[in-house]
């Protein structure tokens, strides 16, 4: 994302605060991701219980749930980088147990909300059926991408 970012800003997800966008988005990958796999998968790591990696991703998600309380989107009323990096494993956490992260994280949950009924989602989330290798190409023309 950082390099597409460079290429091209045409929204200008980078302009504000980009030191403190970054700061979460290393948050998100580092700390958050390594608790989230093991809720996730919390079979495949005996050495806690889900309930305890629950916890875990709930510290993060707390404080991005208060970061989130006066604007629509994490940081400003705008959507921003750090909103499109790390909305895919909060996706993916709020999906474990939907009741556990409505009923903890309310304000998280209106912004997951808003990114999933996005224009921008919704346009990147097609449905295509599965290729069959008997059936016409589905993009005949490369010149034009």
């Amino acid at each position: 994302m950082k390099w597409a970012i460079k290429q091209n800003d045409p929204n200008l997800w980078i302009s504000f605060n980009k030191r403190m966008q970054i700061d979460i988005i290393k948050q998100n990958d580092n700390e958050f991701k390594y608790w989230l796999d093991r809720y996730k998968y919390f079979d495949r790591f005996p050495e806690h219980n889900r309930d305890y990696y629950k916890a875990k991703c709930g510290e993060h998600l707390l404080k991005l749930n208060q970061l989130i309380e006066c604007n629509k989107y994490l940081m400003t009323n705008k959507l921003l980088f750090v909103d499109v990096a790390i909305f895919p494993f909060i996706r993916q956490c709020s999906n474990v147990d939907i009741f556990w992260f409505k009923n903890n994280y309310s304000e998280l949950d209106n912004w997951l909300n808003n990114m999933i009924e996005s224009k921008l989602f919704i346009s990147v989330m097609d449905k295509y059926f599965q290729y069959n290798s008997t059936q016409e190409p589905l993009i005949t023309n490369f010149n034009k991408l």
